[in-house]
């Protein structure tokens, strides 16, 4: 009987150990997505700052 609460006991904990790996491959995946869209928006915006004239170039000449 005590062997079979033992069995019991460890099956629970590896269903909560599962669930708790599983939480943390998903928050892994959500920072690394999340870092991929801050840099591609620091790419993005630092093209459009080359691309496209803001007018301090025109005022730092005269």
């Amino acid at each position: 009987m005590l062997n079979l609460f033992k069995v019991f006991l460890l099956s629970m904990m590896l269903v909560l150990l599962q669930g708790c790996l599983a939480g943390a491959v998903v928050n892994v995946l959500a920072e690394t997505v999340e870092a991929g869209v801050e840099i591609t928006g620091a790419v993005i915006g630092t093209a459009v700052d080359i691309v496209v004239p803001n007018g301090k170039d025109d005022e730092e000449k005269d």
